[in-house]
Order: structure tokens, then sequence, then C-alpha cells
């Protein structure tokens, strides 16, 4: 339970899970679910990502399998900090793309504008 309160407590998506035996973290991309599971295994922590077929197509997500062994372990904040870093650098990317999408969309119509 420790793992799952501490994936809640830094904003990580742990979906209806209740935090006993597998707790999942869910992406909103397959890429997103990838890049993180890469980190992790930078870090030395077996996590593969479930995509579809194992889960919905829109739910993709890690799945980390727990037991009474893992209280207190230093895997677990390695996990959960790069997850957070993770997660940030992906939040990041989706307002870099968002934001040249809009100047990009306002570009079109100031020279669709000027062509009128």
């Amino acid at each position: 339970e420790l793992f799952f309160f501490l994936f809640r407590k830094a904003g990580l998506n742990t979906g209806s899970a209740i935090g006993r035996g597998i707790v999942p973290i869910i992406f909103q991309s397959f890429e997103e679910t990838i890049e993180a599971s890469k980190a992790l295994l930078r870090a030395n922590i077996f996590a593969p990502p479930i995509v579809h077929v194992g889960v919905q197509d829109d739910l993709p997500r890690i799945r980390f399998f727990l037991t009474a062994n893992h209280s207190n372990d230093a895997a677990i904040d390695a996990a959960i900090a790069i997850l957070s870093r993770e997660k940030d650098k992906m939040r990041m990317s989706r307002r870099l793309v968002s934001s040249t999408a809009a100047t990009w969309a306002a570009s079109r119509e100031e020279n669709h504008a000027r062509r009128r």
C-alpha cells in the first residue's frame, strides 16, 4: 500500500487500483508508456509496458507487481522519482506540440486572410 500511496501522492495515474499486489501506472499514449519503461530499465528497474492487445488501446500502462519484500525499498523511491520526471517531460512535450500547432494554425489563418 505504501507504493500505491506514494504513486498517487506523486500525481501518477493508478486508475481504479486498490493498491494491493499489482499497481498500474496508466499513460496517455503508447509512446509515453514505452519511454517511461525505458527510463525505468536504465535504472535497472524491469517494468515492461502493457499495451494493446493486453489492455484497451487508450489505456497503456506499466504494472508493478509488489510483495511484502518491497516495503521501504530504494527501488520504490527510484521508480517514483523516474516516473515523476518522465511525467513532467511528457507534459512539457505535449505543451510544446500544442503551442506549435496553435502557432501554425494562426499563421495559416493569417496567410488565408491576406490572400482574400
